[in-house]
């Protein structure tokens, strides 16, 4: 007797007809007795035969089976899908027609979930590409989409094959792995287990490289900016309970393993995104931040470690790394507005060596210094500059005092060529660029002043006398650059010796003051020189000037991971704002 796929209820599956003798017929109490023989048998008198009716009508049979979820009662089991595939490898030529279109489609969607069918349908794949390599597209496509999965090294073994029997399939793969990309509303660990497929297959397929990297720092932007419009959009009682919470289980896992474990189980924390119970009651807004927190620190930290991990070696990974890192810092996340996560890839990753934080520190000074450069784009990377120069910890003295030196030297000339142009009558906006430079120099200097002493106690590149002559200069910095620099600058010059600014401080004041108060020019009291003021243009300053890449992260893990690197602010006067 043998056994019909026609697609039927179970009910008639389970009854044995002799009149369906001819046929065969996968059910559940047959299975065990479908051998590879009967497979065999029944695949080729549908091949042997594709011109009779008959034949067509079985094929139509074995693909409704193929279609079926596994755990469907009718759906055939592993085994036989596992001899179907191996069968058809060695008759791919005679498949390969317009009239197994349909069959070929329904075994590239089987679900191989098991070791022994996955194997056998890779093994199929490349057999097919080899053949056909119109089928390229079809097999990219199911194999990346498969890259949610977990560890997947079968499939990036036929991927490896694939490239190497059609090396412009790469093109391919390109646009199929940023079209499978998970949403960001996806779980956790479909997020984490792509981005660790993209990184493998950055490594075995170096022409992906990049473009692996930038996919991965695109959708990391994605998150980043997403993150921080949840946050501005949360109320602070929720946030605050929030972190609260965060803190308690960071402590809680702390106690119970070392911070080393504690980082890697959270890698394979299946209990995907956070905890629900915990946030349940604060609100969607607050919900939405842990929600996106987890999974962008989650992503931070595989990147992190993978590029530990490639630092150590003795190939050329760390330089390519690097490369394609600075490309995608220009291209992707400079011209962003205002990121505050994905930044601190570049700041991890600069700080292994001496020549990385060199190269990362031209960069931006290139742009910065720029002309051609858009004016927003060229104060981003001042605030950049300024902003690692205090925060990396692995800035060396040499470096502080080059930079200093440059800016200072940019100052300078600046003031001699352009502080005429005040009186003028024309607003203060089109100085943004020495501004912004000027406070950089603050910023730093705050951060790095024990730095800029010399053996003989004095000052490096004379910044005493430096900040006295900028200081009393008709641009008059004090009053645009931001307020909290401002005065943390003004104690801290108080304290070293090195200016006294309040006085003019408490003047600007007074002219915001007046300002309000409906002037909308005033005169600069230690310069005596006419200084065209709104209060429009000051807020525009002000917001400009406020952003400082490099503080304090919001997440948990990934900033626990770059503390060691990382320089804390110390607030020495709780008077002061925090930086």
């Amino acid at each position: 007797m043998m056994m019909s796929l026609q697609p039927s209820s179970k009910h008639s599956i389970d009854e044995h007809s002799e009149s369906n003798s001819k046929r065969i017929r996968i059910d559940s109490s047959d299975k065990t007795s479908f051998s590879d023989k009967m497979i065999k048998s029944y695949i080729k008198s549908i091949i042997d035969s594709l011109d009779n009716e008959e034949s067509l009508d079985k094929m139509d049979k074995l693909i409704y089976k193929l279609s079926l979820p596994l755990s469907h009662p009718e759906s055939l089991q592993t085994d036989q899908l596992t001899a179907i595939f191996s069968i058809l490898s060695s008759e791919i030529g005679k498949i390969d027609t317009r009239k197994c279109h349909g069959l070929i489609q329904g075994l590239l969607n089987v679900e191989t979930k098991d070791s022994d069918l996955s194997t056998t349908y890779c093994k199929f794949l490349c057999v097919l590409v080899s053949a056909s390599p119109k089928w390229v597209v079809e097999i990219v496509s199911k194999l990346v989409s498969r890259f949610v999965e977990g560890n997947v090294k079968l499939l990036h073994d036929t991927l490896k094959y694939i490239i190497s029997v059609v090396p412009t399939s790469t093109n391919i793969i390109q646009k199929q792995l940023a079209k499978k990309f998970p949403n960001r509303n996806d779980k956790k660990k479909y997020l984490v287990h792509y981005v660790e497929n993209l990184l493998y297959v950055s490594e075995y397929c170096p022409q992906l490289g990049l473009s692996c990297w930038s996919l991965i720092v695109e959708n990391c932007i994605k998150l980043d900016v997403e993150l921080q419009n949840e946050i501005e959009e949360a109320d602070d009682e929720d946030l605050e309970a929030m972190e609260g919470t965060e803190d308690g289980d960071d402590n809680e896992n702390d106690s119970d393993s070392a911070s080393e474990d504690d980082d890697s189980d959270d890698d394979e924390d299946d209990a995907d995104d956070f905890d629900e119970s915990v946030a349940l009651d604060e609100g969607p807004e607050a919900i939405d931040v842990a929600d996106l927190s987890a999974k962008l620190d989650s992503i931070m930290m595989i990147l992190m470690k993978t590029t530990d991990s490639y630092f150590v070696s003795s190939d050329d990974k760390p330089l390519i790394t690097f490369n394609n890192l600075i490309s995608m810092f220009r291209t992707h996340i400079l011209p962003t507005h205002y990121t505050r996560v994905v930044q601190y890839l570049l700041f991890h990753v600069t700080q292994y060596q001496s020549e990385l934080m060199d190269s990362f520190l031209v960069t931006l000074i290139d742009v910065a210094f720029q002309p051609k450069e858009m004016v927003s784009k060229r104060i981003k990377s001042m605030q950049y500059l300024a902003s690692y120069m205090a925060r990396a910890k692995n800035v060396s003295k040499s470096q502080i005092v080059f930079i200093i030196s440059y800016l200072i030297s940019w100052i300078e000339k600046y003031i001699h060529e352009r502080e005429e142009e005040i009186n003028d009558g024309r607003g203060m906006d089109r100085f943004k660029m020495f501004y912004s430079v000027f406070q950089s120099v603050l910023y730093i200097f705050c951060f790095r002043y024990s730095s800029l002493k010399t053996d003989a106690n004095t000052w490096e590149c004379n910044l005493d006398k430096f900040f006295q002559r900028v200081i009393m200069s008709k641009f008059n910095p004090l009053k645009f650059c931001n307020d909290n620099v401002v005065l943390i600058f003004a104690r801290i010059s108080q304290e070293q010796d090195i200016c006294y600014c309040y006085s003019i401080i408490e003047s600007n004041k007074c002219e915001r003051r007046k300002g309000l108060t409906g002037s909308t020019s005033s005169t600069n009291p230690t310069t005596g020189s006419g200084i065209s003021w709104d209060l429009t243009s000051k807020q525009e300053f002000s917001d400009l000037a406020a952003y400082f890449p490099f503080d304090p992260l919001f997440l948990r893990r990934t900033a626990k991971f770059i503390s060691p690197n990382y320089i804390e602010w110390d607030n020495h006067d709780e008077s002061d704002s925090d930086y």
